[in-house]
């Protein structure tokens, strides 16, 4: 059985979650998704010794602060994480956290896609 690399994406936004989700399973990804923080936390002790990297939506990064990334970044594994957000301000907090990527909306899910792309085959 080949290996293929989990993402753990958090996204409220349903249209991005499934467009981004149809995207990574295209390219060989395997995904589980997460709609809420709470759902988040939950699926990052569930699969912490699999994912290899989670993509988090700026709305659900803020409403639990650095906790997420904080999260994320201490499941033992080097986990790469990716905020994505829609205010330019919050790019120093989601950076200082110890996310990896910022990316600012608006974007398009091509765009998304290529950056979690990239930071796996770090």
């Amino acid at each position: 059985m080949d290996w293929k690399p989990l993402v753990l994406l958090g996204e409220s936004d349903k249209k991005m979650d499934a467009a981004l989700t149809g995207m990574l399973k295209r390219q060989g990804v395997a995904v589980v998704a997460a709609n809420t923080p709470k759902e988040l936390l939950n699926l990052l002790d569930k699969y912490k010794e699999a994912i290899d990297l989670v993509c988090i939506n700026g709305r659900l990064a803020s409403e639990r602060g650095g906790l997420l990334i904080s999260r994320a970044r201490t499941i033992g594994r080097n986990v790469r994480v990716i905020v994505v957000a829609d205010r330019d301000d919050d790019r120093v907090n989601i950076l200082r956290y110890g996310a990896d990527e910022f990316i600012q909306k608006p974007l398009s899910p091509d765009v998304v896609a290529a950056k979690i792309m990239a930071l796996i085959a770090k």
